[in-house]
């Protein structure tokens, strides 16, 4: 399987069965492949699991999405923050990101 990332490739009102959220804090990362959570709940969720105030995880994580697309993998950023922020550490985002997906 190979991972991707394309800016700006996944939109909040097109996700279908193949899609999914992702947030990394800090390389902490919970991945949701339900599309009906939104942001807010996994931040809330990565904060609990680790015990870090919701505050913090919520101004300093990066959102993502995600897709399947036949053997790829396609990675996209919520905001062009969150790209931004992925593309200065791709190799260690995409390393987290293929232990859970």
């Amino acid at each position: 399987m190979k991972y991707k990332h394309i800016r700006e490739y996944i939109q909040d009102g097109s996700f279908d069965d193949s899609c999914g959220r992702i947030v990394i804090f800090e390389n902490k990362i919970i991945v949701s492949l339900i599309k009906t959570s939104d942001d807010n709940s996994l931040l809330q969720s990565l904060a609990s699991q680790y015990k870090i105030r919701k505050s913090i995880v919520k101004n300093n994580a990066v959102r993502l999405y995600f897709k399947y697309e036949g053997d790829d993998i396609i990675v996209s950023g919520v905001r062009k923050i969150d790209d931004d922020l992925l593309e200065k550490d791709l190799e260690n985002y995409l390393r987290l990101i293929k232990k859970k997906i």
